[in-house]
């Protein structure tokens, strides 16, 4: 999961985090996503990385077409993605509901989340269950049933328990025990399943940073190989220009001893100035 501060009530999301976390759901790599923009993967990182980075209205109204979200949900002003907004009075929320979740002192994309959950649904008919209290009358009706065969097997055992006693002690039930317990399992299913996915988004994160920070020390070492054969080959050049000077054929030395005149020159310390005029005379 991305890094969020918080502020009051509010999720603080970039820019920044929101595409990237676009590019990770629809499995698209910063460069796939890059090439669909027509810009480079450098600064379309340098976009997500910097959250201070000015962008024009055309530039996110395109991210927004591809990504197939709305510029309101990229931009960070909505949280929903692509849905026009619902009234009200559709989701049938009385007015303490609305204002509960206005003036909450809590994340509000954690409430999302748990309404998103497949086991959520579940979980209300279970509490319809639970108010309904229709469950009651029936077990109430079983209980007694139960306990009064127990009852009558006693009496022919003279209070010993068996088996039989046993189990039908086992079929008499708490009807509010079980039907919170049953309510508590859906929490724990709802609960259980939030933990994994920010867990997993947290990794996603991780290894997404580490392959960024691999990616460019790759470039840097690129550069610095580009960089580090090129004054091979001007060292190699004033080498051989030295040896040419005091008369001694190239081809009669050998790649050790080239290798150690190089070494040695570069311990000049003219070397950096140097080398390039030298070697254009």
């Amino acid at each position: 999961m991305s890094d969020n501060k918080f502020q009051g009530t509010e999720i603080i999301t970039t820019f920044g985090e929101r595409l990237d976390d676009l590019l990770q759901e629809r499995n698209l790599t910063r460069e796939q996503f890059a090439n669909k923009l027509g810009m480079t993967r450098q600064t379309l990182s340098d976009y997500i990385n910097n959250p201070l980075k000015d962008l024009s209205f055309s530039f996110v109204r395109k991210m927004a077409i591809e990504l197939g979200v709305s510029i309101d949900y990229l931009a960070g002003l909505k949280n929903n993605k692509s849905r026009q907004d619902t009234p009200i009075e559709a989701l049938m929320l009385t007015d303490e509901a609305v204002n509960a979740v206005e003036n909450a002192n809590y994340e509000r994309a954690l409430l999302s989340e748990i309404l998103e959950n497949p086991n959520f649904e579940l979980l209300m008919l279970d509490l319809m269950v639970l108010v309904s209290q229709r469950y009651s009358v029936v077990i109430a009706n079983n209980n007694s049933q139960y306990s009064y065969t127990r009852e009558e097997i006693l009496k022919l055992t003279k209070g010993r328990e068996d088996f039989n006693t046993r189990t039908l002690a086992a079929f008499v039930v708490d009807g509010n025990t079980f039907i919170k317990e049953t309510i508590r399992k859906d929490l724990d299913t709802i609960l259980d399943d939030m933990v994994k996915k920010h867990h997993k988004k947290e990794m996603d994160d991780v290894l997404s940073q580490i392959k960024t920070n691999t990616e460019s020390n790759i470039e840097l070492g690129r550069e610095q190989a580009k960089k580090s054969e090129a004054n091979i080959g001007s060292r190699k050049l004033l080498a051989e220009q030295l040896l040419s000077q005091i008369s001694i054929p190239i081809d009669k030395i050998t790649d050790e001893q080239m290798n150690t005149i190089i070494d040695i020159i570069k311990l000049s310390p003219v070397l950096e100035s140097g080398i390039n005029q030298r070697g254009k005379k």
